[in-house]
């Protein structure tokens, strides 16, 4: 793999003398309790990356959910926790596990069936280490998985429904895109991302605003000489994207939608549909609320929903990590780089 050494704990046997020589160094500067189970040793002998995936054995394609990385140059342990609504996760299990382990011919079953379904075709190969990328292909094939098998149908849905303060389960995804109408703030000037990037001068054509609110960012770039749109499906649900001819927009500008959205899936839905709405060689312009801003507006009465909060006016709130919103755009498909930290904004491009 490119190179560097992948294994399970129960296998380092497996590595050459060398990689093992530096992952026993390595181990030395790890924090005594930081859960890891699977190892990886990079090529150049001088940096390994401690990762724990508690549901190895069990999960089909476990989720990492924390990680460290030690530099032997720097004599440093860096300890990061994982993205929990778009973690990374693995495939091809049986490459990490020794022959004689239990379980390797299930493991590689599996993964025999997945070749054999096209999951793994080279133009997936880049976004599938994602969850909900991956998770998207597997709609798309029209499949499921159930344990280590790979079966025909896709996973029933459930039912939709609408959290509750303290619920700790999210709220119906397509319900809250219509209640996060709510948050809308009634701004007397443009949003922190439209000023950004028409005064930096990103945008070079027609944008459409998506979730644009009461209108205030369309307004800014009108102002600033740009054809503009936009929609909202509490405050501007007519004309919807739909309507408009296939190609008009290059830009797409969309400021703290995804954050007030409390199923992952929904936020990934969004961006795949500003990915289709988008030309070729398009671009998105993404902003949401920082965890930081998050945890400087909760209070104690904020209940803890999904990946984020329920809010005292009955509406959810996440906070992103300039990673997390980065790796979920790009997990849509889109060359991606960040723009701003607080809040966290994105810009994206579709590729031509």
């Amino acid at each position: 793999m490119h190179g560097n050494w992948y294994v399970h704990r129960d296998n380092l046997r497996a590595l050459p003398s060398e990689a093992l020589a530096t992952l026993e160094e390595a181990r030395r500067l790890v924090p005594p309790d930081a859960p890891w189970n699977l190892v990886k040793v990079d090529r150049g002998l001088r940096r390994v990356t401690f990762s724990w995936y508690p549901g190895f054995e069990e999960e089909a394609h476990p989720e990492l959910r924390e990680y460290v990385t030690v530099d032997l140059d720097a004599r440093q342990a860096r300890t990061r926790k994982e993205s929990r609504s778009n973690p990374s996760i693995l495939h091809r299990k049986e490459a990490f596990v020794a022959d004689a382990h239990p379980r390797r011919a299930e493991y590689a079953a599996l993964t025999r069936q997945e070749e054999a379904a096209g999951l793994y075709a080279p133009e997936k190969l880049r976004v599938i280490g994602r969850k909900l990328a991956w998770e998207g292909f597997l709609r798309q094939a029209g499949v499921r998985i159930e344990g280590h098998r790979l079966l025909q149908g896709s996973a029933p849905r459930a039912t939709p429904r609408q959290a509750t303060l303290g619920d700790p389960e999210a709220p119906d995804a397509r319900a809250t895109l219509r209640l996060s109408g709510r948050t809308t703030m009634s701004r007397r000037g443009p949003s922190s991302l439209a000023q950004l990037v028409v005064g930096q001068g990103l945008i070079d054509g027609p944008v459409f605003d998506w979730g644009c609110g009461k209108g205030k960012d369309i307004e800014h770039f009108r102002a600033s000489g740009l054809e503009a749109e936009g929609w909202d499906p509490a405050h501007r649900p007519h004309p919807p994207p739909s309507a408009y001819p296939g190609g008009r927009f290059t830009w797409v500008h969309c400021a703290f939608v995804l954050n007030t959205l409390a199923d992952p899936r929904e936020r990934a839905r969004v961006l795949d549909d500003i990915f289709a709405f988008l030309p070729p060689g398009g671009h998105l312009a993404i902003a949401v609320r920082s965890a930081t801003e998050i945890d400087r507006l909760r209070t104690p009465a904020w209940q803890a929903c999904a990946d984020g909060w329920l809010t005292t006016s009955r509406t959810f709130q996440k906070g992103f990590s300039p990673e997390e919103l980065l790796e979920l755009v790009r997990s849509r498909g889109f060359q991606a780089h960040p723009l701003a930290r607080d809040p966290v904004a994105v810009l994206g491009r579709k590729p031509s």
